[in-house]
């Protein structure tokens, strides 16, 4: 169905590099579409304020999210707030917020990022293609204009990303993967697939049973081969990677692993003994998605009563 008004496109970016490209994307978009408007901040986060109250309110009107990732910003916690918030915005849509690679070799590289549960793509001309398609279905296009127009507008995009780079001088090399990135990120893929599975089987009918229970078969099989529990050093890096991602919301006190009534999950407490607001709680644990453990956040007083 088309939009009855321009798209509003909320850009994310972080670092010289991403602020380059995003500037191409932001002159390149209205080119390739006639009812988008791009935004994006030209003020670096690192650089001091952003202009929050112009972002949040960018954020609340965006109906669809790019995010410029480099390796010199993958692990920035603005970027995954930019994210979650378009994410909560979309009411949880993945297929609206899209990462678009820059210096990576391969999508895999950022599966070691609370990112990767977006469908991300290099931005090469497939990528670029593969966005362009994602704009066209969000606002109700004929699929087979856009693809001609972007054969034509390709080799503009493609020569600013170039220049974009040549101008960010030299970047971080690409993170390496590990095969426990890989099965982490094929985890958190699988948890994010059968989500979408199941809300399919609740809007169609009861025939995709068989499907969600293969995807909870592979599931089961990822969790086995990456089970911290089984393994020391995996689970001491799981906990510092959901402590950085707690500590994003407000101090941590600890992560910790814990049992109770048969049950092993990590706890987390933050420093103030509380919990988090009902958005943020629901931004958290999907995070903790890509995890192939429970996460459970704790408070003062239910450790109190234990």
């Amino acid at each position: 169905m088309a939009i009855e008004a321009d798209l509003n496109i909320f850009i994310s970016w972080s670092g010289n590099l991403a602020k380059g490209v995003t500037d191409v994307l932001y002159r390149w978009l209205p080119t390739m579409f006639d009812h988008v408007k791009p935004w994006f901040s030209e003020i670096d986060i690192d650089a001091g304020s952003r202009g929050l109250t112009a972002i949040q309110e960018r954020l609340d009107v965006s109906s669809f999210g790019i995010i410029v990732v480099t390796p010199e910003n993958m692990d920035k916690p603005w970027l995954v707030f930019e994210a979650g918030a378009l994410s909560r915005r979309l009411n949880g849509d993945l297929t609206k917020v899209v990462p678009v690679l820059v210096g990576f070799d391969d999508v895999s590289q950022l599966s070691g990022s609370p990112l990767f549960q977006f469908q991300a793509v290099k931005l090469d001309e497939g990528g670029a293609k593969s966005l362009c398609l994602s704009l066209t279905r969000t606002i109700g296009l004929d699929e087979a204009f856009i693809l001609t127009r972007f054969q034509r507008g390709w080799p503009d995009l493609a020569a600013g990303i170039e220049a974009a780079i040549e101008a960010a001088g030299d970047q971080p090399p690409p993170p390496d993967v590990t095969e426990s990135d890989l099965l982490k990120g094929l985890y958190m893929s699988m948890r994010t697939l059968e989500r979408e599975v199941v809300s399919l089987a609740r809007v169609v009918n009861p025939m995709t049973s068989s499907a969600i229970s293969v995807l909870r078969n592979q599931r089961r099989y990822l969790g086995e081969q990456t089970n911290p529990w089984q393994d020391g050093r995996l689970m001491q890096s799981t906990q510092d990677e959901i402590s950085a991602i707690a500590s994003n919301f407000r101090p941590v006190r600890w992560v910790s692993p814990m049992e109770r009534e048969g049950q092993r999950f990590l706890g987390v407490m933050f420093e103030d003994g509380e919990g988090l607001s009902p958005t943020d709680f629901n931004w958290f644990m999907e995070q903790m998605l890509k995890f192939p453990v429970t996460v459970k956040i704790l408070s003062d007083r239910e450790m109190n009563e234990t």
